[in-house]
């Protein structure tokens, strides 16, 4: 396995990627109807795995349409969050969680920034998401975030790639 992602369904996410200090208010991102992508990646993973997972992630039929079929992201249309989440490479041993399959630092910023990227040109691209205003907003690589979020139900979904 080179990456994880879980891809939640919401009305509303709120995301601090700035916390508040004594100079400064601290800043958040916020999307409408869309989705929340939280995403890993673990030590084997290369930039080959990027693109695919973009197209996988963006195309995929999560979503319940009115229509009672399933619709993906840009048919949707909606707008996307992405979470950076290492700890999604934990493995429980014992009562511990280690987290030896984590990938280093540079070389995750390097993919994550890579990520954030690939899902902005693909939203972009789409004529239905530019018309509706669809946005992709992010976190911060690495850092701690408060994240607050409104769905109508646990549509969440496990992806491994």
């Amino acid at each position: 396995m080179s990456a994880r992602a879980v891809v939640q369904q919401c009305t509303h996410a709120l995301l601090q990627v700035k916390p508040q200090v004594p100079e400064s208010d601290s800043e958040w991102v916020e999307i409408r109807e869309g989705m929340v992508i939280y995403v890993c990646f673990y030590k084997c993973a290369t930039e080959k795995i990027v693109p695919k997972m973009v197209n996988s992630l963006l195309n995929v039929q999560f979503f319940p349409a009115s229509s009672g079929r399933h619709v993906s992201i840009l048919e949707l249309p909606g707008s996307v969050l992405i979470v950076p989440q290492d700890t999604m490479t934990g493995v429980v041993k014992g009562f511990k969680v280690l987290n030896h399959g984590s990938i280093e630092r540079w070389k995750g910023l390097h993919l994550y920034k890579h990520f954030v990227s690939l899902c902005e040109k693909e939203l972009g691209a789409s004529k239905k998401c530019s018309e509706a205003g669809a946005v992709v907003r992010h976190g911060v690589y690495g850092n701690m975030q408060t994240i607050y979020l409104t769905s109508n139900g646990p549509l969440t979904h496990v992806i491994e790639f």
